[in-house]
Formats: structure tokens, C-alpha cells, sequence
């Protein structure tokens, strides 16, 4: 399909070996900055996206949940794809199956696929981590998520901002994912968890936690789910990040097979809840140890003892890590108040 469509003598053509590179074919070729996105999709291995009377294509990486660090993106512009003998943008949305108002399918492995959008590209911010997609709307983001332009080092995604909307976009420029972001999009206020329902998926989330009481099946993402969700990957990146996965992994149990939910409740995870409340109301990892010395907390295991852990995260910034159980602690308590228990499951 992708070659039949790139025939066309007046593509321009890109081979992308970055993001930067991805950028840059974005807004110097395409110049995505005014104009109109009507609508993109898949057919097969084939990302495509209308802009005003342009087709963007994209094929690679070879895994829909890889990115372009992995393999070659291959990236081509048809300024005028109407115009085309060979093809039609008719001929596309015959192709594809319509899934809804810019809403994120239920699995992004579907072969057919098309998503209206119908909005003009106000501005561009670039930005540096996902927190544009999950934290804080693209246009609110910290100072310290967001980079100058383009060109500059670090460069992840690109935050949307539409004329006279109060939607936003985010567009992942390592897999070219474009998110539309509309007034129900839960944004959870801290760059590590996720609080919406359409990113309970790879390659964005690896644990989730729900609310639910006898429902136990797992987070729809295409738009309609209705139930509360912590998303949450924190096994990767800072040292920070690794100590508070560390502690989520202790209080909450998952089965053993992917995308099945356990239930924990709130008894199994009162000790848990204990210990995150110890670390709420100190300072410093070395008054957190004396307090965790008493006898009313449970082992850690039966291997180890909670300051034996700790000992392990003391090159660690013990107020980010607190204010990261916070976030978790406060997420828990009402779910516990509203349902009795939540149910957790891995993606991956």
C-alpha cells in the first residue's frame, strides 16, 4: 500500500533516524504549524495523515510499539494527494474503518483504522518528556519540560495547540501516535502517573490500577471507559523512580499473566499503607529509619527488614520520592473508600 501510494512524482521523501529528523520533515517539509489536521489512521504498516490537501505517510518502525531509535522511519509528503492519478484521498477513507472523534482504539494493532480530527495547528511546543500527554495539558507544561524549538537537544514529542479549541494534541515523534485531547482527558498533575484510561496500553504504561468492585475486567482505551485509573511505568529512568517502583511493587500483588486484574484489598494492603504513611510524616531517610525500627511494622520480607531497605535509597531525594507516595497514597485512600479494594494488572 505505501508504495503504491508514493508513486507519486511530487512526494518529498525523508528517511528519519531520530526525532529530530522527524521534526524537522514535520515543520520544514510538511510545516505542520497552520494547517489543518482532517483526520489519520493505519492501513497495515502504514501510518497516514490528511493535512488540509497534503498526505503525510509513514511506515516503520517494524513494531507498532517500537520506536524510530529502533529502525529507519521512512517519511513522505504529497502536497496535493486530491490531485493524484494514482490516488485518492476517497480511496483512503474507503480503506479504513472510522473509529470515532479522535478517540484512541482498542488495541493500535488493528490493520484498518481512521480517526476525524478536523482542527488547525495553532502552535507547536516541543517538549522534552511525556508529561504534555499525561501530567499537564501540552500548553501548561513546567518550564523544565519544554525546549526552545525543534532543533534543540532532547526533543520527544511536539504538544498541539489548536485555533479556537479547547483541545490539544500530542504527537510522539518516536512513533508518530498522535493523541487528541479533549475536556475528559484526566490529566493526573505529576509526571510519573497516569490517570487517563486510553494510555493503559504499551508502550505507555506497564502497571495499572483501577477501581472496581465486581467488575474486573480490563480498561477499555478507546474513549468510553467510565472507571478511575493510576497508570503507572517506574521501573526505568532515575533513582528516584526506582524507589518508589519498588514500594508500589511490595503493596500491590499482579497475576501472573499479562492484562489480567488481581484484586488486593484493603486488608492486604493496610502494612503497605502503614509504611506510606510513615514516610509522609518525615523529612529525611535517616528519621524515617528510627521510625521503621519498631516493632509495629512488618518486615519488608523475610529476607529483609524496612530499614535494611532504605538503606538502598538513601542516594535518593527523599521529598521527591515522598511527594510520589503522596500522589499514590491519596490516589489509593479514595479508591479503598469508594470500592474496598482495587484491581491491578501488567501490559507488558
Amino acid at each position: 500500500m505505501f508504495n503504491a501510494i508514493t508513486a507519486s512524482e511530487s512526494r518529498l521523501e525523508g528517511a528519519c533516524t531520530c526525532t529530530h529528523d522527524v521534526a524537522r520533515f514535520l515543520m520544514e517539509i510538511v510545516e505542520l504549524q497552520g494547517r489543518v489536521i482532517k483526520c489519520y489512521g493505519r492501513i497495515g504498516d502504514t501510518q497516514w495523515m490528511l493535512v488540509d490537501d497534503g498526505l503525510l505517510l509513514t511506515t516503520g518502525p517494524d513494531n507498532v510499539f517500537s520506536t524510530f531509535h529502533d529502525t529507519t522511519a521512512h517519511l513522505v509528503w504529497i502536497e496535493d494527494a486530491a490531485g493524484e492519478e494514482s490516488f485518492t484521498i476517497e480511496q483512503l477513507l474507503d480503506w479504513s474503518f472510522p473509529v470515532g472523534d479522535g478517540s484512541i482504539i482498542d488495541t493500535l494493532r488493528s490493520l484498518k483504522i481512521a480517526i476525524d480530527v478536523g482542527l488547525r495547528v495553532e502552535r507547536v511546543i516541543s517538549l522534552c518528556t511525556d508529561s504534555g500527554l499525561h501530567a499537564f495539558p501540552p500548553n501548561e507544561v513546567p518550564v523544565s519540560d519544554s525546549l526552545d524549538g525543534y532543533w534543540s537537544k532532547g526533543l520527544h514529542a511536539f504538544g498541539l495547540v489548536f485555533f479556537q479549541s479547547s483541545v490539544t494534541g500530542y504527537l510522539c515523534l518516536e512513533t508518530l501516535h498522535l493523541f487528541i485531547q479533549g475536556l475528559d482527558w484526566r490529566y493526573s498533575g505529576h509526571p510519573w502517573f497516569k490517570m487517563d484510561p486510553r494510555l493503559a496500553m504499551p508502550p505507555y504504561t506497564e502497571y495499572v490500577l483501577f477501581v472496581g468492585q465486581d467488575d474486573a475486567k480490563v480498561l477499555s482505551i478507546d474513549g468510553n471507559e467510565k472507571r478511575y485509573c493510576l497508570c503507572l511505568d517506574l521501573m526505568f529512568g532515575s533513582f528516584e523512580r526506582w524507589a518508589t517502583g519498588k514500594l508500589f511493587h511490595h503493596a500491590f500483588k499482579t497475576s501472573d499473566w499479562e492484562n489480567e486484574p488481581y484484586y488486593n484489598s484493603k486488608e492486604s494492603l493496610n502494612s503497605s499503607l502503614k509504611v506510606w504513611r510513615a514516610i509522609l510524616a518525615h523529612r529525611d531517610w535517616k528519621t524515617l529509619y528510627v521510625e521503621l525500627c519498631k516493632d509495629t511494622y512488618e518486615p519488608y520480607s523475610e529476607y529483609a527488614t524496612w530499614p535494611k531497605l532504605f538503606k538502598e535509597f538513601e542516594q535518593a531525594d527523599f521529598l521527591e520520592v515522598r511527594e510520589a507516595i503522596q500522589c499514590l497514597y491519596d490516589w489509593v485512600s479514595a479508591a479503598l473508600d469508594a470500592a474496598g479494594g482495587v484491581y491491578a494488572y501488567f501490559v507488558r
